[in-house]
């Protein structure tokens, strides 16, 4: 019984230590996983804005696109150079909107990407969370069990400690009044 009492000790002993480290990984891997939820809404929000930015450089450029026309259509019965002159500074705009919309196409798409790649990151992480949430729910459940069985093994020694020493208190005094009624047998004799 007292090894059965020593290597569950022992197994207690290293249970709780483990048990323990996987507390603090698990409270590691929360922060971890805060840190990523929060990365993740930054970029979702700055996806967010680059697409707000790029459809409004689409916008621009329509706008412009559109003036042109309208100014192309007005001077149509001028002549190609005046026609040509009266929207260069337009065209020049619509080149420079053009550059604008593809940095912003560029921009959003980078964002995109990184969003997803955010949440993947963010969902590895929460389902690593979760395994170890669940190693540490059974390695505790493991403690407890581990724990109650001590328990009982010790009561168990201690109810078979108890036993034995009612037993050997019995068996002494039944040794020692026997002894001490022959004693008294053998006396009697001589007395009378």
């Amino acid at each position: 019984v007292t090894n059965s009492i020593f290597a569950s000790r022992r197994k207690l002993i290293k249970k709780k230590t483990s048990s323990e480290q996987l507390k603090i990984n698990v409270a590691e891997k929360k922060d971890v996983v805060k840190i990523a939820s929060s990365h993740l809404s930054h970029i979702k929000s700055k996806a967010t804005a680059d697409e707000i930015k790029f459809i409004k450089t689409e916008k621009e450029l329509l706008e412009i696109q559109k003036a042109i026309n309208d100014i192309t259509k007005v001077t149509a019965k001028l002549n190609p150079t005046d026609a040509d002159i009266a929207t260069s500074g337009l065209k020049a705009s619509l080149i420079g909107k053009e550059a604008n919309a593809q940095k912003a196409k560029i921009q959003l798409r980078a964002s995109e990407k990184l969003t997803a790649e955010a949440a993947k990151r963010h969902q590895e992480l929460t389902r690593e969370l979760v395994k170890l949430e669940r190693s540490l729910a059974k390695e505790s459940s493991d403690v407890s069990n581990i724990a109650s069985k001590l328990k009982e093994a010790l009561d168990m020694v201690t109810s078979t400690y108890g036993d034995i020493k009612g037993l050997s208190l019995i068996h002494l005094d039944e040794a020692f009044t026997a002894s001490t009624e022959k004693d008294t047998v053998e006396t009697q004799p001589l007395i009378t």
